[in-house]
């Protein structure tokens, strides 16, 4: 991040003008005993409000001022600058960290003002119009649903309070290793003004807004008529297939030496018919099973590919693809057509060529979801993510985990020891608070050797194992098996359309405006 972020107290400067003061001297010298005692009075009170307009300057500009002044209102609260800094650094900051790789394309510089760079998701304005507007949605719905779930008597759960603990424990270690205040790392990350209890104060607000969401989505009842009408209004989206594909390059048929930029119209043409021909000869060569696809992929793909499809691997299948994993949108669009039946070819154009499909299967879900507990356990060194643990790595973190297992079997052993475990010695930050617990885990969602022993079929609640992933060592602990998985994802659309409509009839009492005044000491990135 770039900028300032503090605002810095101009220097007040006094011109001087020694002829002019000499005249003044000299006049004040013939005025009587009672005028040069009023002016002896007014310079005395001058000094004393320049002295006090010093004093107030450095101290509207202090953490003090901004946590004092009131920025905005939602609903009955008034919020401090530093609480709307909060939530405006909070908004710029999760941007930046989920969209790093898209940054640029997005026209975001991070080394420039945000207030001097357009926006492309506002029709007119800037990023900081951008992030303030990101920041008030989010105040907004934060303020009515702590709120409505204190009055409805809603309370933080003992996972809110270990996550929140995790943070302060992680910002402690912050400041420790900085040699610095935890003030000072609050006021660095979140904003001007927040300290530790602006920070408190919004994050056991945030906290228990999330949770009480959560309660809500997970609590609500839908019949089976209702979650069956939510697939077939969602089942493109829901629905899974498998299938071949081969694409068919224009370029590949551009004569030698010849390239996309310095093709001419002509060779352009001869060669997108030149594909499109391939393709369709391709396409009446697939025997109906499509059993043959890899072979003919052999004989019609690029000459550089060739090799690809002679080992045992085949890199024309697609297996278990939701359409949002279907990177093509044309494929994605013939392919999840609730229409589409497996069995099914087809030739599309795309872009770059034409894109030969096989449809082997497509369908819900029918795997059950399971929850399971975990205990991370990460080598005390790197681990090269492309190659893997090294042999040492992997002794280090198994032995630790079989030490951790042995310690649950002498204890207890019960779900929540081993929770308690994984709250105290799990790496995984997104878990361990939770005491490690991954709930609807669906298959293909972990890596495969946490997948595979969640989806084992032999798997009974109560089985704990030990596996190992370029992450480390993974202790489980398996809880039980739920729905299907499609089932899960037909509730979950219900859920969420549930929720979205009572939030929307919370926010009316919960609109932000902001203060004219204090507004103004909002921070500026």
């Amino acid at each position: 991040m770039s900028g300032s972020r503090e605002k810095q107290l101009r220097k007040l400067e006094r011109e001087q003008n020694p002829e002019a003061y000499q005249k003044k001297k000299k006049k004040q010298q013939g005025l009587s005993k009672g005028k040069k005692i009023a002016i002896t009075v007014i310079s005395c009170v001058v000094c004393v409000l320049l002295i006090g307009g010093i004093i107030t300057a450095v101290f509207m500009q202090s953490g003090g001022f901004t946590r004092m002044v009131t920025a905005a209102k939602v609903g009955d609260y008034s919020l401090s600058a530093a609480d709307y800094n909060y939530y405006y650094y909070g908004a710029y900051q999760n941007f930046v960290s989920q969209n790093q790789s898209y940054l640029s394309m997005y026209g975001l510089d991070t080394e420039k003002s945000l207030s001097s760079q357009e926006c492309p998701f506002l029709e007119e304005g800037t990023w900081a119009d951008y992030f303030r507007q990101t920041a008030e949605n989010s105040i907004s719905t934060t303020y009515a649903l702590a709120d409505t779930a204190e009055k409805e008597g809603y309370q933080f759960t003992e996972d809110d309070q270990a996550y929140m603990d995790m943070i302060f424990d992680t910002l402690e270690n912050a400041a420790s290793s900085q040699n610095v205040s935890l003030d000072t790392v609050l006021e660095n990350s979140y904003g001007p003004g927040v300290n530790y209890s602006v920070f408190e104060s919004q994050v056991k607000r945030e906290t228990l807004a999330d949770s009480y969401r959560n309660y809500l989505i997970d609590n609500y009842n839908f019949t089976e008529e209702e979650i069956n009408a939510s697939y077939t209004e969602n089942q493109s989206s829901i629905d899974q297939a498998t299938y071949h594909s081969l694409l068919i390059a224009t370029e590949d048929y551009y004569p030698e030496s010849v390239t996309s930029s310095s093709a001419t119209e002509e060779q352009k043409a001869a060669a997108k018919e030149a594909a499109k021909a391939a393709a369709d000869e391709m396409l009446g060569k697939i025997a109906q099973d499509g059993s043959n696809f890899k072979e003919l992929c052999s004989e019609y793909a690029d000459e550089e590919d060739k090799a690809e499809y002679e080992g045992a691997d085949d890199p024309s299948l697609s297996e278990n693809r939701y359409k949002s994993n279907v990177s093509d949108s044309t494929v994605s669009t013939w392919l999840f057509d609730n229409a589409r039946t497996a069995g099914e070819k087809t030739v599309l154009e795309t872009s770059t060529g034409y894109q030969v499909v096989y449809l082997v299967d497509k369908g819900k879900t029918m795997t059950n979801v399971v929850d399971v507990r975990h205990i991370l356990l990460a080598p005390s060194s790197t681990v090269d993510q492309t190659e893997g643990m090294t042999e040492e790595q992997t002794e280090e973190v198994t032995n630790e985990a079989q030490t951790i297992l042995d310690t649950w079997k002498s204890g207890e052993a019960t779900e929540a020891s081993f929770a308690q475990l994984a709250r105290e010695n799990s790496t995984d930050t997104g878990s361990s608070y939770t005491g490690g617990l991954y709930e609807d885990v669906y298959p293909g969602q972990m890596v495969d050797s946490f997948n595979d022993w969640c989806f084992d079929t032999a798997r009974k609640p109560g089985d704990t194992g030990i596996v190992t992933s370029t992450y480390g060592a993974h202790v489980m602990y398996f809880v039980g098996t739920g729905d299907p998985y499609w089932k899960v994802q037909a509730r979950s659309y219900l859920a969420n359309d549930k929720y979205s409509e009572y939030l929307e009839g919370l926010l009316a009492n919960y609109t932000i405006a902001q203060d004219g005044f204090g507004f103004g000491f909002t921070a500026q990135l």
